[in-house]
């Protein structure tokens, strides 16, 4: 088999467990960024993406890396229940 897989495509996330591995993303982020207004074709996209916590501690997880990535000025927000299944229909509310 050859080419990448979801798993290694080159995606750059911005949600990590420790502040550091954030601030590394983040700084990634902008040189792919800057690379790209630069004139460099390098292919970044920027997507975005939606994290879901099913249990308490998931949710608690997910609040404290949303106020990190705050702090570090990412664009981020943590949504209700209804505003996830009008972005991704499929998701099952049970």
């Amino acid at each position: 088999a050859s080419g990448a897989t979801w798993q290694s495509s080159g995606r750059v996330s911005l949600l990590h467990n420790t502040v550091i591995e954030t601030h590394f993303a983040k700084y990634s982020k902008q040189l792919y960024e800057k690379l790209h207004k630069e004139g460099h074709d390098i292919g970044f996209h920027e997507i975005g993406s939606i994290w879901i916590a099913q249990t308490p501690d998931r949710l608690h997880t997910l609040k404290r890396q949303y106020s990190a990535m705050r702090a570090l000025g990412i664009d981020c927000e943590i949504l209700k229940t209804e505003k996830v299944v009008e972005k991704i229909p499929i998701i099952n509310q049970q």
